[in-house]
């Protein structure tokens, strides 16, 4: 299973599909990236939304729900073989990550 099976889980996949839980099929979105692209992701806690941007664009919204307002929130990666990330996120790694 993956983390946007569950109903608390939300995913934007390379393919160009959204997810969200296990019952709802996968929603066209964007379009499909590779490992080339940069993918942006924004959380606004306030008004319960999720959106993306690829390549500094925005796609818009991809998610508004009463769950994105509710703390707390994790955020997770998943990454195919053949794939690369480098996280930005403003803010300074915790030591146990200082290679």
């Amino acid at each position: 299973m993956a983390f946007s099976d569950f109903d608390f889980g939300f995913a934007y996949h390379c393919n160009g599909e959204i997810r969200n839980g296990l019952t709802k099929k996968p929603e066209k979105y964007g379009e499909q990236f590779n490992k080339f692209e940069i993918i942006g992701v924004c959380l606004n806690v306030n008004e319960g939304t999720l959106s993306f941007s690829k390549n500094g664009y925005s796609l818009g919204i991809a998610f508004t729900d009463q769950k994105l307002k509710k703390k707390p929130i994790y955020a997770a990666i998943s990454l195919s073989q053949n794939t690369e990330i480098e996280l930005i996120t403003g803010k300074e790694l915790p030591s146990c990550f200082n290679f």
